[in-house]
């Protein structure tokens, strides 16, 4: 079978999580790990999916030159409303807290702000190396990567903060992250007090009101993707090999290391409601993780 290229916790059910391998979208029932549905993607090469609400998703098309976001109807199998603008493939989907905007990151580090009510783009941020919608608010963070002007090398990486109801262009303010290099990810907790960063290894921890750096991890192996779990207690850090450590945010301590079936993994999503975590590759695994 071929990989999945998108694992996601669907924000409009507390029973149900979902996978894409480019061609096929699956909702399982995250309570007993059954199959619910699956349904056919209007294109090949599906990726980036995420939920708009119960009948509509998001996703990016990789199948044409133009890169593209399809808002994509499942009652019916249409395509609502084609955004076209991004000059390289799309990395990345996030959705604003009010599901009116989203932003979406392109592999030429460029990000997009799209309206989806209007249809139309509201703001691009060159350089963007990742963003990130508090999932309570009209924040949003972009992370960059400072490149140092003596050296052929990155060095520190920073984020900004933006008001979605104010004037976004303009941060409201910057946080250093002087710990990662190179940046690949930023994300918000689940209540968005947090903010987290990281890289090939490092994970880094801030508050998101003050910058402050929280907690610093260093991974064992290449980090393919990490989550905090909802009650803000524990770093999941999804690695290449398919090992799964987690440990305490507070204090940095390694506190207990999982093993996805596969022996590698490719993705790593919790649950906002309920302690359910999905690993995949070319299975995706659920999780009741026991911590101790």
């Amino acid at each position: 079978s071929s990989a999945a290229s998108d694992v996601y916790k669907r924000q409009v059910s507390t029973q149900s999580t979902w996978g894409t391998n480019n061609e096929t979208l699956i909702i399982y029932d995250t309570s007993t790990g059954d199959r619910l549905k699956a349904f056919t993607t209007p294109e090949n090469g599906i990726t980036c999916a995420k939920f708009l609400d119960e009948n509509n998703v998001l996703c990016a098309s990789t199948i044409s030159l133009q890169p593209k976001i399809l808002l994509w109807s499942l009652q019916d199998n249409h395509i609502l409303s084609v955004f076209i603008g991004h000059r390289s493939e799309i990395i990345s989907i996030d959705i604003d807290s009010d599901n009116d905007c989203f932003l979406a990151s392109s592999e030429n580090k460029e990000a997009y702000l799209w309206s989806i009510k209007q249809q139309k783009l509201l703001g691009v941020f060159p350089k963007a190396v990742s963003t990130s919608f508090c999932p309570n608010s009209s924040l949003f963070a972009v992370a960059y990567q400072a490149p140092d002007v003596n050296s052929q090398t990155p060095c520190s990486a920073f984020i900004n903060l933006h008001n979605l109801s104010d004037n976004f262009d303009t941060p409201l303010c910057t946080f250093p992250i002087e710990s990662i290099n190179p940046v690949e990810k930023v994300k918000f907790s689940a209540n968005g007090i947090f903010i987290i960063c990281y890289g090939k290894r490092e994970i880094v921890v801030i508050d998101a009101f003050t910058g402050t750096l929280t907690t610093l991890f260093v991974a064992k192996n290449y980090v393919c993707e990490v989550v905090m779990t909802p009650d803000m207690q524990y770093i999941v850090a999804g690695e290449e090999d398919g090992s799964i450590e987690v440990y305490k945010v507070l204090t940095g301590e390694l506190i207990n290391t999982l093993l996805h079936p596969e022996n590698s993994m490719t993705h790593l999503k919790f649950g906002n409601k309920h302690l359910v975590m999905a690993s995949a590759c070319k299975d995706v695994a659920l999780w009741l993780p026991k911590i101790d």
